[in-house]
C-alpha cells in the first residue's frame, strides 16, 4: 500500500555505496535492477554476507527499529532503485498495519536465513531449501505487553529478530534472550516456552 508516488528513484554506479554501516537509518528501498552486495566490516576485514537482486527490499530492518544501519549495501552493478523516505513509511505504516507486519516478515525471513544456516539440521541445507522452510514461517503478532508464547513447530522452532524475552526449553531450562555478549537474533528450539517482552519480533 505504500504508493509509488511517494518514491523517489535513484540509481546507483558499480561500487558505489547505497547504505553505509553505521549510518542513521532515514529510508527504505526496494531494488529495481541490478544486483548489491550486502557487506559488513571495512578494508581487510570486509565480508560479503549475501547479494540481493531486483525485487529485493533494502533497509527495512533499520527503518522499523530505529537503530543504525548493521551492513553496507553497495552495487555491484549498475543499479536502479527506489527509495521512499521514513517519514513517509511511517505515516504508511500507522494507517495500513498490513505495510508495518510485512516488512517485518521481509526483515525477519533475512535475519533467520543467518541464524537457521547455523544450527544443526540446517547447516547442510541449500540457499534454495533453507529460503523454502523460512518462507513458510509466520510472524508472531508484535504486542506493545510482554506475551507468553509455546514453540510448537517441530521442524524449525523460531527465531527471535528483534528485542528480548525468557526462554524455558524442553528440559526446563530457563535462560534470557539474547544472551548477554551474544548475537541479537536468536534461534529457540521447538518444544520450549518463551515470555517475550514487549514489542519483541518472533
Amino acid at each position: 500500500v505504500v504508493r509509488a508516488e511517494h518514491a523517489i528513484e535513484e540509481t546507483a554506479e558499480p561500487e558505489e555505496v547505497i547504505i553505509e554501516a553505521g549510518s542513521q537509518s532515514d529510508f527504505l528501498a526496494i531494488i529495481i535492477s541490478g544486483i548489491v552486495d550486502v557487506t559488513i566490516g571495512v578494508g581487510d576485514s570486509k565480508v560479503s554476507l549475501t547479494t540481493l537482486r531486483r525485487g529485493a527490499v533494502i533497509g527495512e530492518l533499520g527503518v522499523l527499529t530505529g537503530e543504525v544501519r548493521g551492513a553496507s549495501i553497495v552495487a555491484k552493478t549498475g543499479v536502479k532503485y527506489y527509495k521512499w523516505p521514513k517519514d513517509k513509511l511511517e505515516f504508511f505504516m500507522g494507517q495500513h498495519r498490513s505495510v508495518k507486519d510485512g516488512l517485518w516478515k521481509t526483515a525477519c525471513e533475512r535475519q533467520a536465513e543467518g541464524c537457521l544456516a547455523k544450527q544443526r539440521g540446517f547447516a547442510d541445507s541449500s540457499i534454495q531449501e533453507l529460503r523454502a522452510t523460512i518462507s513458510e514461517g509466520v510472524l508472531h503478532p508484535i504486542s506493545p505487553e510482554s506475551q507468553d508464547v509455546m514453540i510448537d513447530h517441530e521442524k524449525t522452532g523460531a527465531v527471535l529478530c528483534f528485542g528480548g524475552g525468557k526462554v524455558t526449553d524442553a528440559e526446563k531450562q530457563t535462560y534470557s534472550i539474547p544472551k548477554p555478549g551474544g548475537p541479537k537474533v536468536e534461534y529457540i528450539k521447538a518444544g520450549s516456552s518463551v515470555k517475550l517482552n514487549s514489542n519483541a519480533v518472533l
